[in-house]
Formats: structure tokens, C-alpha cells, sequence
């Protein structure tokens, strides 16, 4: 019977070590399913936050895209205004040596009419 009461001490002592290493672990795993948990929550936040940066990238790319536009279109229109300035400046050019050209034939043609009158009347 001593044999008996002696393993039963034995295996009583082995069981509450067992427990005692099974509540340490169960300890250790609740512990560490409250650091999981914390960590995903951050993780999710940070999903979040990338999420949202995203949205903010794109918008910012489309802002910086419609800006890049607009100052392409201020570049055109300022061409369009430096070549029409260019053109107006050419046409006024040329109506100018019309005018002259007109100026010498009209004058050319008073002076050989004159001319024409005065020799037919002189002569």
C-alpha cells in the first residue's frame, strides 16, 4: 500500500505540475492573444491610414496633373498671343508698303499724266 500511496503522491505532484505549467501557458497564450489582437488592431489602423493616403496621393496627382495642364494651357495661349502680336505686326507692315506702293504709282501716274497734258498742250 505504500507503493500505491507513494505513486499516487507522485502522480498527484506530476498533475499539479502539469496544471502549474498548463495555467502558465494558458497565461502566456492569453497574453499573447491580447498582443495579437493589439497588433492587429495597429495593423488595421494602419491599413487604414495607407488607405487614406493613398485616396490623398491620387487626389494630389490629379490636382498636380490639372495644374500641369493649366500652366500648359497659359504656355499656349501665351504663344498663340506672341505669334498673333507677330502676325498683326507683319500684316501692319506690309499694309504700310501697300499704301506706299499705291502712294508711288498714284504719284507716278499724276506725274506722267501731267507730264502727258503738258507736252500735248506745249507741243
Amino acid at each position: 500500500m505504500n507503493i500505491f500511496s507513494d505513486e499516487l503522491r507522485e502522480s498527484k505532484q506530476e498533475v499539479q505540475s502539469t496544471r502549474a505549467i498548463l495555467e502558465t501557458q494558458k497565461t502566456l497564450c492569453a497574453n499573447q492573444e491580447k498582443e495579437i489582437c493589439k497588433r492587429r488592431q495597429q495593423l488595421d489602423e494602419s491599413v487604414e491610414a495607407l488607405e487614406q493616403m493613398r485616396e490623398e496621393l491620387k487626389e494630389a496627382r490629379k490636382k498636380a496633373s490639372g495644374l500641369d495642364w493649366k500652366l500648359k494651357e497659359r504656355t499656349l495661349k501665351e504663344q498663340i498671343e506672341t505669334e498673333r502680336l507677330e502676325y498683326t505686326r507683319k500684316i501692319t507692315t506690309l499694309e504700310a508698303r501697300i499704301k506706299m506702293v499705291q502712294c508711288i504709282y498714284y504719284l507716278f501716274f499724276g506725274i506722267h499724266r501731267f507730264f502727258k497734258n503738258f507736252m500735248r498742250n506745249f507741243f
